[in-house]
């Protein structure tokens, strides 16, 4: 059976509501919330509201430190206020994986980079 993009998504954003979700600290993800004044909260509404629409891509996962065997990248498009006040309209990278079962890990949370 050949797996679309579709099938992938899925497979991470099924039932994405009824699960935990834990943000990695990681350099990139905290300078891109304190650039735009985003919160945790504002950030799981943004993973909440991914659809297949947004599903880049399925990798597979190298880092020893995350206990997936895959992560999923979406590259949604949405407009953000800066800390000057300025709209931009970034196309973020989110990287997603499960995560004991009931919990989501938000690996990667910030401007793309392509």
């Amino acid at each position: 059976m050949k797996y679309t993009s579709r099938h992938y998504a899925n497979e991470i954003l099924k039932d994405i509501h009824n699960k935990k979700l834990i943000l990695c600290v990681r350099d990139k993800n905290i300078e891109f919330m304190k650039q735009y004044g985003l919160s945790k909260e504002v950030i799981d509404n943004y993973v909440y509201q991914l659809t297949p629409n947004y599903f880049s891509e399925r990798i597979e996962n190298e880092d020893k430190n995350i206990k997936a065997k895959y992560l999923y990248v979406f590259r949604p498009l949405i407009s953000l206020v800066d800390e000057y006040g300025f709209y931009n309209k970034i196309k973020l990278y989110i990287k997603l994986c499960s995560y004991d079962g009931d919990r989501t890990l938000i690996v990667s949370f910030h401007e793309d980079d392509k």
